[in-house]
């Protein structure tokens, strides 16, 4: 197995690390089995975003293309493509502009094969005056 890189943590993320983890540990404490794996779950998925987000020593960023089915097979930015499923190093102003192009490549699709944004929320059932046009309930 290859040995992956350590990466220096900024002082501020080890800090926030530290207290992520004597928050699991009281949780687990007082929580039920499924419960502290949900919350294990979460904090795993945490460190990761962290880590992978941060910037290498060189200053480069790591970003995975992941675009929609009707979103093509490639980002072409300076001539250069960027192609879905691989992940790239970029500078900090490409890695906004992929992003970008990616969220709105997802919004693109969204709005194509009418994803509903409500899905989750809970109707409301809104009645307002008719005489001050103030929301009665």
């Amino acid at each position: 197995m290859d040995k992956q890189p350590q990466v220096k943590l900024p002082t501020e993320v080890e800090e926030k690390l530290a207290r992520l983890e004597l928050l699991e540990r009281e949780l687990k404490a007082t929580m039920t089995q499924k419960e502290a794996l949900e919350v294990a779950l979460q904090a795993q998925e945490i460190r990761s975003r962290g880590v992978e987000e941060g910037p290498d020593e060189n200053g480069l960023y790591s970003v995975q293309i992941d675009l929609p089915p009707s979103g093509g097979w490639n980002i072409m930015i300076d001539g250069n493509p960027y192609f879905h499923g691989q992940t790239y190093k970029v500078d900090i102003n490409k890695l906004r502009t992929l992003k970008e192009i990616m969220f709105r490549s997802w919004k693109h699709d969204s709005d194509l094969h009418g994803g509903n944004e409500n899905a989750y929320r809970q109707p409301e059932n809104r009645t307002y005056s008719a005489r001050t046009g103030q929301r009665l309930h």
